[in-house]
């Protein structure tokens, strides 16, 4: 993160201010310390509303990346976040730079996934936590939302079978969600029986990861509904991918 020094103004500069000064207004030396003082406060001021990020955030610098954080939801976004701001499992929202710093501008041999959804990446954040960045091919109007409410969703959500969320960046053209680095090593028929029993309802094979020690981790809850405690009963439209869906809601023994 950058630093802002308070005293940003050059001696020369203020140098050849003073002898403007001097010249043209007749100021005391009274006049002259009021105006150091000025000089001084507004730095600071400056200074503190920049580390606040209430002048501009960093990263955000451009008309592109203000386009696309505004169309990929990102105020609503923090509108959502903002209402949770104390707690500490909070979603971060990353800046363009930091991931492509974390992936080395998206490396080819950074790349540890691809299918019809896209390209995943693994990262590096600056006290190397692996990460892994889920870059989606497209991403229409009408995703958005879904998009978002993934983010609020799982940014509530620690369990040991579901995939954590870090957080997501919406400066690019499609956003970027930022998950923790699950491995997904070669396993026995055994563990596979375990992991059966471990994946709830989602039992799409890419959405099942594993980390090192074989625990199932569930990922991608775009199509999640929050329902309260106390309501039993909840009628959503049906989406999913075609042929994973279980006509009959009945569990057989044959069904997996």
């Amino acid at each position: 993160m950058k630093s802002y020094s308070l005293f940003f103004l050059p001696s020369v500069f203020l140098k050849y201010l003073y002898i403007f000064a001097s010249i043209f207004f007749n100021f005391t030396s009274r006049c002259w310390h009021t105006l150091c003082g000025c000089a001084v406060g507004s730095s600071w001021l400056y200074s503190v509303l920049k580390k606040r990020n209430l002048i501009g955030l960093e990263g955000r610098k451009n008309g592109t990346q203000r386009k696309f954080f505004q169309q990929n939801g990102g105020y609503l976004l923090q509108l959502q976040l903002s209402k949770r701001s104390g707690s500490s499992d909070t979603a971060k929202i990353f800046t363009a730079g930091e991931l492509k710093i974390a992936t080395n501008n998206y490396a080819y041999d950074r790349m540890i996934g691809r299918g019809g959804y896209g390209t995943v990446f693994l990262g590096s954040l600056s006290d190397n936590k692996a990460i892994a960045i889920k870059k989606s091919r497209i991403v229409y109007q009408s995703q958005i939302e879904q998009c978002i409410n993934k983010v609020v969703v799982l940014s509530q959500i620690n369990h040991r079978n579901v995939v954590g969320l870090l957080g997501c960046c919406l400066e690019t053209e499609v956003p970027l969600l930022v998950n923790e680095f699950v491995k997904l090593p070669t396993i026995s028929w055994e563990v596979r029986i375990r992991i059966a029993a471990e994946t709830a309802e989602d039992i799409k094979s890419i959405n099942i990861l594993l980390d090192d020690n074989y625990t199932t981790k569930v990922c991608d809850f775009g199509a999640s509904k929050l329902v309260p405690i106390d309501e039993t009963q909840l009628s959503t439209m049906v989406q999913g991918t075609l042929g994973y869906y279980l006509h009959t809601s009945q569990g057989t023994l044959n069904k997996e």
